[in-house]
């Protein structure tokens, strides 16, 4: 994945499956530390922690840590769901392709078949 994740390219999502999935299984929870603890170890204001009871004491905001711990979850289920609407969208526009093609169709049939009748009067008068 480049540094610009581009969210229309399926190789981009590819990988940035790929690093949820390496990352640490969630869920995770992010907690905030009392102003105290902060002061006395300087320590960010928050860290998350994960299933396994381990945590993580980056210097962080909770709402930093908040995003982290929801991201684990929530990124394989939006690429999921980026993947159910491409396919919908890829039906609906072959259903729309055959429905376009089906009206040329017919409407081919239709002006070739009030022209065929007029032809024949040409020739007739001819």
């Amino acid at each position: 994945m480049t540094a610009t994740f581009n969210p229309r390219s399926p190789a981009d999502l590819d990988a940035l499956l790929a690093l949820a999935n390496a990352a640490t299984k969630g869920p995770m929870e992010a907690i905030a530390r009392p102003k105290e603890i902060q002061e006395e170890f300087a320590v960010g204001p928050a860290f998350f922690r994960r299933p396994d009871e381990s945590w993580d004491s980056s210097c962080m905001s909770l709402d930093e840590a908040r995003f982290y711990a929801a991201a684990r979850e929530a990124v394989p289920a939006l690429i999921e769901r980026i993947r159910e609407l491409e396919k919908t969208i890829t039906n609906f526009d072959l259903r729309l392709d055959n429905a376009v093609f089906k009206a040329v169709q017919e409407a081919e049939q239709e002006r070739d078949g009030a022209v065929k009748p007029v032809l024949a009067r040409e020739k007739e008068q001819q």
